[in-house]
């Protein structure tokens, strides 16, 4: 059984065709799987203010690595940093 092409592109490979090589039976458009949670739809001001959060965080990082006020190496306390402990 050949599979089915929709032509060729200006490079001359095959163009693809959605859904069109599928085994008959495999998949069932109106069966979700099961056990599987639909996600929350979330809203793109939420994504935008989650996302700016995130920038504003990571370039106050920045800020204070290059200023010298980064956090002490893990397993060092700043007490320890100051006093040139470990």
């Amino acid at each position: 059984m050949e599979p089915v092409r929709d032509g060729a592109t200006a490079a001359g490979l095959p163009k693809r065709v959605p859904k069109a090589n599928l085994v008959p039976g495999s998949a069932d458009a109106s069966a979700s799987p099961q056990g599987v949670m639909p996600l929350p739809s979330v809203s793109p001001d939420r994504v935008r203010n989650r996302l700016s959060s995130f920038q504003q965080g990571f370039r106050a990082a920045r800020d204070d690595i290059s200023e010298g006020r980064a956090l002490p190496p893990s397993g060092q306390k700043q007490s320890e940093r100051e006093e040139g402990g470990v």
